[in-house]
């Protein structure tokens, strides 16, 4: 249960960072207009959705563990060239290839967790779901935080740092 409810806690720390950050960023730091600038959360809840509606065929396909570790890799990829690359066009697809890539995490974390012999479902669900929500919740400010010491890209680059520890954490949603 700790692998399921850290990759829950790493996944919504991203969601979190791009909910609170995405405009911040595409206008401080990519010099995008505040117009354009309130894309950035569009475009990532749109792949968000377009994700979570293909999730499960895809983790029935390839296997949870398979979907969320590449998505986390995708997801880091996309949103690291967001970083080193702040256009507005290269930020935009960053945005959408994370919300792609961790699309799935979550509702799979949450299957993993219920599916846990050894634990009540119920507590293993209130784990994993506060974990979660513990990083959606914190990750902006230590973003923050981060930022306020060096600058938005290198507090920004925790999310990356989250994605490569959910790849790593991916094998916990293996049916036991």
């Amino acid at each position: 249960l700790l692998g399921v409810a850290a990759l829950a806690f790493c996944v919504l720390l991203a969601e979190g960072a791009v909910f609170d950050w995405s405009a911040v960023y595409l206008s401080t730091v990519a010099g995008a207009t505040p117009a354009v600038a309130a894309m950035g959360l569009a475009v990532f809840q749109s792949a968000m959705m377009v994700g979570r509606l293909a999730g499960d065929r895809a983790a029935d396909r390839v296997g949870a563990a398979t979907l969320v570790r590449t998505g986390a890799v995708v997801g880091g990829i996309g949103f690291a060239g967001a970083l080193l690359f702040p256009g507005v066009p290269t930020v935009l697809v960053g945005y959408f290839l994370l919300g792609l890539g961790i699309a799935a995490s979550f509702p799979l974390a949450m299957s993993a967790a219920a599916r846990n012999p050894r634990i009540a479902t119920s507590i293993a669900l209130g784990a994993t779901t506060a974990s979660g929500y513990t990083g959606f919740v914190l990750g902006p400010p230590l973003i923050g935080f981060v930022a306020e010491g060096t600058n938005l890209q290198i507090g920004l680059a925790v999310v990356v740092v989250c994605l490569v520890a959910a790849a790593a954490l991916a094998p916990a949603l293996r049916r036991r």
